[in-house]
């Protein structure tokens, strides 16, 4: 049996589990032989294990074999002679000091009945300094001696302790499992190949993270690999390919059930309820003009995009087999970027920072979550979606401390909006107001919206005359301001619409 040596060259990590490519060189002789290579993880799945030979030899068969640790040999048994005295000293020593403790608490009453009979002697007029002096000074003796024997017997007892102390065997979690792979070989002469061996282990997965700093030059956007595993196995100076590759599981189709149809009498009541419905928006041409991907429905794990990503580390890392985050850096690059400040009232009432930049990197960004740094220092954590190759995308650095904000809503009573009374209206009203209390200028854009109907039987009717200048909903119900605050001015905006129904229409 040959001794193999095959470190860890290179790791594949997937969302739930990893791909160990281990490499070796081999001096095989002529005809067959047999090597064995160990501290081989316990989790290594058999299935998976894979043997390679660059060369005119070949593999015959490679095995993984189990087995568990024999149990340490266990200690000599201790003389009873001197473990008997010990006993006996030991208990000789408690017994005194529990009677040290015993004059101790006498010693303390004695002190406190002493004082009491002095307080009352001194009430009455007796003058006795120099017998209480005395006193109070034998009563401090005595403590003082008490001390000391009982700072003796602890030391006494101590030492006692380690005179007697035996090494124990170290306390195990369970059985250790040793874990070797056997690799048999045919060769037709002598000769030196290299090996690669493959196989997958689990706990082992990786999420992706992002770091943004904004400078007065840009912005500098770097991708990290957040990592943990726990196999059994570190890996020490190694090439690392992060992928989102999803590997069959063997899943079968649910089974169809039948689907029965049923007809019922149609409702002359219109019931409608209120939703926030998410719209995606096609980037301007100023940007590109690029239609946005297909969103991946929400699964486990990373969102790719519905294209499986491989991405290399920059450089060789080591992972300790300890299951705590190791981050890894993957790409960095630079590019400009734009900055607004943008209020959107009905979401949050802060005036919030944003910058708009483009992935200039031949990579996409993964979602995932992203720590902001400006040059104060690190401000927060953002999450960012999908971002292709060469597509916009745009980060949120947090509120604008300068500007406040009051946002105030107001619902009118409902009333009828024609003579026949077959309509009802009712005005709605929302009032903003922006205070600078600095003495720099902001251009703020203030979004707003109002809703959209659906149906015929609703209608949303926008009032131009009661709102603040430049106010136009678009399709989608979305009204959009530009607003240029000077130093320490302040700016109001006014938005009215009305919602008519007609009155067979039901609100849930």
């Amino acid at each position: 049996m040959l001794p193999l040596q095959a470190p860890i060259a290179r790791v594949t990590l997937l969302e739930d589990r990893a791909y160990v490519r281990r490499q070796g060189q081999l001096e095989v002789p002529a005809g067959r032989s047999r090597w064995r290579l160990e501290e081989v993880s316990p989790l290594l799945v058999d299935k998976t294990l894979s043997a390679q030979l660059k060369g005119s030899a070949r593999v015959i068969q490679v095995s993984v074999e189990r087995c568990l640790a024999p149990p340490p040999a266990p200690l000599p048994p201790e003389e009873p002679g001197p473990g008997l005295e010990r006993q006996r000293r030991r208990r000789t020593l408690q017994e005194q000091m529990l009677l040290n403790e015993r004059e101790v608490q006498s010693a303390s009453s004695f002190f406190e009945e002493l004082t009491r009979e002095i307080c009352k002697q001194v009430a009455w007029g007796v003058d006795d300094t120099a017998e209480w002096e005395e006193q109070l000074a034998e009563l401090a003796r005595w403590k003082e001696h008490l001390v000391e024997e009982r700072h003796r017997l602890e030391v006494a007892l101590e030492a006692l302790g380690q005179e007697g102390f035996r090494p124990t065997q170290p306390a195990s979690p369970g059985p250790e499992t040793i874990t070797e792979v056997f690799l048999e070989v045919e060769s037709p002469t002598a000769q030196s190949v290299q090996l690669r061996l493959e196989y997958s282990l689990p706990c082992a997965c990786w999420r992706p993270s992002h770091r943004a700093v904004l400078t007065a030059a840009g912005l500098e956007f770097h991708s990290e690999a957040t990592c943990w595993q726990n196999t059994g196995e570190d890996w020490n100076e190694v090439d690392l390919v992060f992928s989102t590759q999803r590997f069959s599981l063997g899943n079968e189709p649910p089974k169809p059930e039948p689907d029965t149809l049923r007809t019922q009498k149609k409702s002359t009541e219109v019931v409608v309820a209120e939703r926030d419905q998410e719209i995606f928006e096609l980037p301007s041409a100023e940007l590109g003009g690029m239609a946005p991907a297909e969103r991946a429905g929400e699964v486990p794990g990373i969102d790719d995009g519905g294209q499986a990503v491989h991405l290399r580390a920059s450089q060789k890392s080591t992972i300790p087999s300890h299951g705590q985050p190791v981050r890894v850096a993957l790409s960095t690059f630079a590019c400009e970027t734009e900055l607004e400040n943008v209020l959107m009232g009905e979401v949050c009432s802060e005036v919030v920072q944003k910058s708009r930049q483009r992935n200039t990197s031949s990579d996409p960004l993964l979602a995932g979550p992203v720590d902001l740094i400006r040059e104060s220092g690190w401000i927060g954590r953002g999450s960012l979606d999908y971002v292709a190759a060469a597509e916009p995308f745009t980060l949120g650095w947090g509120p604008l401390p300068s500007v406040r904000v009051v946002r105030q809503t107001r619902q009118g009573n409902e009333e009828k909006d024609d003579i026949l009374g077959g309509w009802m209206r009712v005005k709605h009203t929302v009032e903003l107001t922006l205070s600078n209390l600095s003495s720099e200028s902001h251009a703020i854009k203030v979004i707003e919206r109002i809703p959209v109907s659906e149906l015929k039987q609703v209608e949303v009717v926008f009032d131009s005359k009661n709102s603040s200048p430049g106010a136009a909903p678009d399709a989608n119900g979305f009204i959009n301001w530009t607003v240029e605050l000077g130093a320490r001015a302040r700016h109001h905006l006014k938005l009215a619409y009305s919602l008519r129904r007609r009155k067979e229409v039901v609100t849930a």
